[in-house]
């Protein structure tokens, strides 16, 4: 029996993976308390850039203290390099029970280091946590 031949093979490329980028982690809400000034003040997991901030996304609905619903009015406050405060103003009524508040998702809040958008939220009790 004769031996085969030697055939070589290609020899073998590795191709690397050209990374996609990550999408930034998610700016999360740690803390929000309501204030009798009135006013909230939020606070993030991480440091935060209020510049482009709409102050007027953010609604207090406070019918078992004062009985008014407010909203943000003026420009926002930062307190330390993740707090922030919102002066707000009574805009109406509330006669539903508790105390709570919402923040539209164009808000504007972003995180410092990646410039991860805080998606807002809708009818958190207050004080959160």
């Amino acid at each position: 029996m004769l031996p085969l031949p030697f055939i070589p093979s290609k020899p073998r490329v590795h191709h690397t993976r050209r990374g996609v980028a990550a999408a930034p982690a998610a700016l999360t809400l740690v803390s929000a308390v309501y204030n009798e000034g009135p006013d909230l003040v939020l606070t993030f997991d991480r440091q935060i850039d209020i510049a482009s901030m709409d102050v007027n996304q953010v609604i207090v609905d406070d019918g078992e203290i004062f009985g008014f619903r407010y909203q943000g009015v003026g420009a926002p406050e930062l307190t330390s390099p993740t707090t922030v405060r919102v002066l707000l103003n009574g805009i109406s009524e509330d006669p539903d029970p508790g105390v709570h508040f919402s923040v539209g998702a164009a808000n504007g809040i972003v995180a410092v280091d990646d410039g991860a958008a805080w998606t807002g939220c809708v009818d958190l009790v207050l004080p959160y946590p």
